[in-house]
Parts: C-alpha cells; sequence; structure tokens
C-alpha cells in the first residue's frame, strides 16, 4: 500500500512519531510518499484544522471523499505530561482511521495487557469536590463539526446545569480558543489556575468530547459528555443526575483505552500498523 505522509503539517511535537510511524510502516513493506494527494491512505496529525495543521483540513476531505482512510497521529491521554517535545520514549501516542472519537477506528484489545504493562492506574472514584469544571474545545477542530459556537455550547450546558444544583461553576476556555462572553449571572466563572488543580478539585467535569472527559474519569472524577467522546460508555450524559453522577467500573474501559496509544517503539517495531493494516485491506 501506499502512504502519504503529511508530516509538514504537523505539531512541532509530530516529527519524532512520524518517523516512528513511517519506520514500522517501510517494516512491513508498505511504501511512503509525501504531501502528493495519490496515496491509498493518507497519515495526517490530528483534527485540529488551525494553525501549522490548518491544511489537513482538505486532505481529510479529499481523501474520505474517494473513500480512502486518513490515519490520524495525535497526543494521546494516557502519559500526556510526557509528550511535550515528543521525545520521551515512555510517552504514547494515539492511533486512529479517520478521526479520534468514539465512533472512528482504533486498534480494539479487550485483555489488560497492555494497561498493566504501560504501567497504568485507575484513580478511585472520588464524592467530593469544590466545583463543576466546564472545559471548552476548540471551535476549528473536526471533534467540533454541526457544533454551536463555544459560547452557546457553555450556556447551554450551565443552564442544564442549574436546574439541578447551585455548585458553583468553573470555566475553563480552549486555551488557543477563548470565549467571548462572561457568566458571572450564573455564578460561573473563568479559571485563574493551572488545569491540573481545577481538574482535582473538581466535583465532577463537562465536556463534549475531547480529552478533559477521558483525564477526568482516569483520575476519578465523575464526567458529562456527549455520545461521541471516548469517555462516554463510563461517563454521564443525563443532567438531572449532576449532583449523584454515575461512578461505573471502569476496568474494562480502561483496557480499551490503552489499545488505542502506543509509544514510538512500538510503532518502530510495526506493532499498532499491523494491527491497523488488518482494517485497512
Amino acid at each position: 500500500m501506499i502512504f502519504d505522509f503529511y508530516n509538514q503539517f504537523g505539531a512541532l511535537n509530530s516529527k519524532n512519531v512520524f518517523e516512528s510511524f513511517e519506520k514500522g510502516l517501510r517494516k512491513h513493506g508498505h511504501e511512503i510518499h509525501y504531501h502528493t494527494g495519490k496515496g491509498d491512505v493518507a497519515v495526517i496529525w490530528s483534527v485540529l484544522w488551525f494553525g501549522r495543521m490548518r491544511n489537513n483540513q482538505q486532505v481529510f476531505e479529499s481523501y474520505k471523499q474517494q473513500g480512502k482512510p486518513v490515519v490520524v497521529l495525535e497526543i494521546g491521554n494516557l502519559k500526556r505530561d510526557l509528550t511535550q517535545d515528543g521525545k520521551d520514549a515512555r510517552a504514547t501516542w494515539k492511533i486512529g482511521i479517520n478521526g479520534i472519537n468514539r465512533y472512528n477506528y482504533f486498534v480494539h484489545g479487550t485483555t489488560s495487557e497492555r494497561f498493566d504493562n504501560l504501567g497504568l492506574n485507575l484513580a478511585s472514584w472520588k464524592t467530593k469536590g469544590d466545583h463543576i469544571l466546564i472545559c471548552s474545545q476548540h471551535e476549528k477542530s473536526e471533534q467540533w463539526k454541526n457544533m454551536p459556537i463555544g459560547d452557546i455550547w457553555v450556556e447551554e450546558k450551565i443552564k442544564k446545569i442549574r436546574e439541578h444544583t447551585d455548585r458553583p461553576i468553573l470555566i475553563r476556555p480552549h486555551p488557543r480558543f477563548p470565549l467571548r462572553r462572561n457568566f458571572s449571572q450564573y455564578n460561573a466563572v473563568n479559571s485563574t489556575s493551572d488545569y491540573q488543580t481545577d481538574l482535582n478539585t473538581a466535583f465532577c467535569t463537562v465536556n463534549h468530547c475531547s480529552n478533559p472527559g477521558i483525564e477526568s474519569v482516569l483520575n476519578g472524577i465523575p464526567s458529562f459528555v456527549s455520545e461521541v467522546s471516548l469517555a462516554a460508555p463510563v461517563a454521564n450524559t443525563d443532567y438531572s443526575m449532576i449532583e449523584n453522577p454515575l461512578r461505573p467500573d471502569r476496568t474494562q474501559w480502561a483496557n480499551d483505552l490503552a489499545w488505542t496509544e502506543w509509544t514510538q517503539q512500538e510503532m518502530i517495531d510495526g506493532i499498532p500498523q499491523d494491527l491497523i493494516l488488518i482494517e485497512l485491506m
């Protein structure tokens, strides 16, 4: 197969990940092209159509229109703190086909092998917290497709929450896509702290389908998300339960999640590529 790499449209920390993924494909005997538009499969970084990744949108839509798959490489959730420069061998990176949401394709595994081998742990569910944390998303992302502007989405969520609780609401706008409005009339204010502090002190979180929902559940904090979120199987969607959110068993979900992310050495060895090729061929 011919894999068409768009490595010039990646984030600054993508270079080594692209190279590792390419080495694994070459090990399987596949042909690599760059920015041609003529591959059997496109390989891009992220589905955020902004900044360095802006041109990926045209690639994504062109390949999809031709009925050809797009492999998406992206920062993972499991060891996100290690991904800053793309050089830490312990970091894991998300690999999806045609996107990175719940209904896109990832390598599927059902055992605990990967979760255990990566040395991961699930924090126990928490039952206390200072606030409800709403995390908005970047509106230029494919994950936000067909959604309202962020301010409208935030207000809709606040109104749903206020039907059932008067807990303080803390809002974290996406760091590269600020909100335009003030919501203080709802006893909801923008955060002035760092993300980890906001998350650790939250009673629950609210997110459409991006990383905060997943990170919240991994850290034992109930989350309210949309159906397309990777966190949806162990999160909440019914806001009438905001004061008593579901805290289900996350064992199988965590095992499954571990199969969506891979280290660069595993990519070099061709392990995720071997599994992904079963779906592509």
